[in-house]
């Protein structure tokens, strides 16, 4: 469970990581780096925005923004990092996806507005987009890179090339306002927007052969969404 705020105070310390047993819901350890000074105004402290497990369960990667890098830890046991990324100093780390089969990561910077391409010692490739980037997404055959721009109300694609970079060929409206995540279907011929300020859901097509997005096929009414996970829909 990444942290972005504070933690319980009964923890002794802020804890940017915290990870628990499913099925006891017994904490299993937390983890909080040591502080990295950066200029961004939410970089005065840990600001944990993602953690996700291993193909193999048996590390996390853990996304901070405020100490911009990426830290992957042990599941077992979080207070040592295996290893540790650092980004250009105010980057803003945010969200983290990899690429299916090829296993490329791609991080998007928040702060910087870009997203970075991950190689075995550290950042390989930067690509700036502006528009305070949150959420991103590959798509299933790996050949498309989709990020959220927050500011400017779009979806960003991006080409994946051979070895790995990306580069922009579309904006695409992100059909509302402020985009906080999106998700792609099963089927790949859907994707699905939270905009948190226009209150809604937006489903906008997808073609999969050039992984273009066309125009909103609907748009559903929800409070200020913010993240969605789509489970057992296959279209």
């Amino acid at each position: 469970m990444a942290n972005y705020g504070t933690a319980d105070p009964a923890l002794g310390a802020d804890q940017a990581l915290t990870v628990i047993e499913a099925a006891t819901l017994r904490r299993i350890g937390s983890f909080a780096p040591t502080h990295r000074v950066s200029p961004g105004d939410r970089q005065q402290r840990s600001h944990g925005h993602f953690a996700g497990f291993s193909g193999d369960g048996t590390t996390i990667a853990f996304v901070d923004l405020g100490e911009d890098a990426l830290f992957e830890l042990p599941v077992r046991d979080p207070t040592a990092p295996i290893r540790r990324i650092d980004f250009p100093a105010g980057a803003g780390p945010r969200h983290l996806v990899a690429s299916p089969g090829a296993g490329r990561r791609y991080v998007a910077l928040e702060l910087a507005g870009a997203v970075a391409l991950l190689g075995p010692t550290g950042v390989a490739d930067l690509v700036g987009l502006g528009g305070q980037p949150s959420g991103i997404r590959c798509s299933a055959d790996g050949r498309f890179l989709y990020v959220a721009l927050r500011q400017l109300d779009q979806i960003a694609v991006l080409a994946v090339r051979d070895d790995g970079r990306v580069e922009p060929v579309q904006f695409a409206s992100c059909g509302g306002s402020t985009p906080r995540d999106l998700v792609i279907s099963t089927t790949g011929n859907t994707m699905f927007v939270a905009n948190q300020d226009s209150n809604g859901l937006a489903a906008l097509s997808v073609d999969v052969a050039t992984g273009m997005l066309g125009a909103v096929r609907a748009n559903l009414a929800l409070g200020a969404p913010s993240s969605i996970v789509i489970v057992g829909v296959s279209s």
